[in-house]
């Protein structure tokens, strides 16, 4: 074989020397670009051979074996031809009679006039194929299934060999790339074929979560798979880790939430908490200790109401009103818990937040009166908070 002055290899039979000596014909080859001195049609590299002085190195092949063919960069190029069968490479497969290791010249060859085909009568590409997609091919596959499906935990992207499924992602059998651990699920580790399900006490908020989020404090999370924590419900409370909706009114001590089975990160079970008494909790309330205006903190209950923890003692006030309006015969300031009984000689109708004094005129002659009486005949309430009336006409 001779090039010309283009480096196009004129036309011409080719002779392979087999090993034992004899030599056999080929095919002609037919408007065949050989490169003289840069890889092309599946040349194991320029400048690479084991030979020196030889420039590249191209396979050709008959109806039985694949040939290597080198070439040392002179006009009349190198006729020694060695027999060397070559594994498919990894991420391809090879069907009988492949000659290049690479499908850049013609993913599928079916013009026998511009590529060289040693068999066209049974339909052999002279180039290796790439697998299918999700299937891993070992050097020396023959299939397009290769040696099967890409396996759990990893995945095999087109031309290669399977690649481990990294954190963040989760890869099932026959992928071709990983997938991305959706929100609600995390995944810390390598070659994982799931995602983990977010535990509870914990949410994951975003798509690739590496490790979950303990819940924040006035949120709950309560259920498994929580992509987002919900609120914590008015009238209550919730501390870091909220894991259920049940009230918490018996675990109020590390001691008693010891009792209960860990959970991940040894978190410990832990429920709402009510609100506490003489003040109300919007939704999303984080501690039981009161800041005057930051409404993630219990608020002092208005004056003229009072608020109470109910009598299952599972729920606290919910609004500014609390658990009723102050009743009569009592006064409520600002953040009462229990009403207080007015004493005698004073007054207070219902929503008081302070004692009256009875005016002159009038008496209260007990306790808890809401409003005062009015002196009887023959009788006189000289003074402010008069509890008895004094005859009239009588000295002090």
């Amino acid at each position: 074989l001779k090039w010309n002055s283009n480096h196009r290899a004129i036309l011409g039979p080719i002779k392979i020397l087999d090993l034992d000596g004899v030599i056999s014909d080929l095919e002609w080859i037919r408007n065949l670009d050989f490169c003289r001195y840069t890889n092309c049609m599946g040349e194991v590299g320029h400048r690479h051979s084991y030979k020196e002085g030889l420039h590249s190195r191209v396979y050709v092949t008959d109806a039985t074996q694949t040939r290597l063919w080198e070439m040392d960069g002179t006009n009349d190029g190198s006729r020694e031809i060695v027999n060397l069968p070559l594994p498919c490479p990894a991420g391809y497969y090879c069907t009988e009679g492949v000659s290049f290791a690479n499908t850049t010249r013609a993913p599928d060859l079916t013009d026998n006039s511009t590529y060289p085909r040693w068999d066209g009568a049974r339909g052999i590409t002279a180039f290796a194929q790439k697998c299918w997609d999700g299937y891993m091919c070992n050097p020396g596959s023959r299939t397009p299934r290769g040696d099967g499906p890409c396996p759990k935990g990893w995945y095999c992207p087109t031309g290669m060999l399977p690649q481990k499924c990294p954190r963040d992602y989760f890869c099932p059998m026959g992928g071709k790339e990983p997938l991305m651990c959706p929100p609600g699920t995390y995944n810390e580790f390598e070659e994982m074929s799931i995602c983990t399900i977010c535990p509870l006490g914990y949410y994951c908020p975003h798509y690739m979560t590496t490790l979950p989020f303990i819940c924040p404090p006035g949120r709950i999370c309560a259920d498994w798979g929580r992509a987002q924590p919900a609120m914590c419900p008015p009238g209550h409370y919730c501390l870091k880790g909220t894991t259920t909706w049940n009230r918490t009114t018996h675990l109020a001590k590390d001691s008693d939430l010891a009792l209960y089975v860990p959970l991940y990160n040894n978190l410990k079970h832990r429920g709402m908490y009510p609100c506490p008494n003489g003040t109300f909790c919007v939704g999303g309330t984080e501690t039981n200790v009161t800041i005057e205006g930051n409404y993630t903190t219990p608020q002092q209950c208005s004056q003229g109401y009072y608020c109470q923890i109910n009598a299952n003692n599972t729920v606290g006030a919910m609004t500014p009103t609390g658990t009723a309006i102050c009743p009569g015969g009592y006064y409520c300031p600002r953040g009462t818990t229990n009403p207080i009984l007015t004493d005698s000689g004073w007054y207070s109708p219902p929503g008081s937040n302070h004692p009256h004094e009875c005016l002159p005129g009038t008496y209260s002659p007990r306790p808890g009166m809401p409003e005062c009486l009015s002196c009887d005949l023959g009788s006189e309430c000289r003074y402010e908070k008069t509890v008895v009336p004094t005859p009239c006409g009588k000295a002090e």
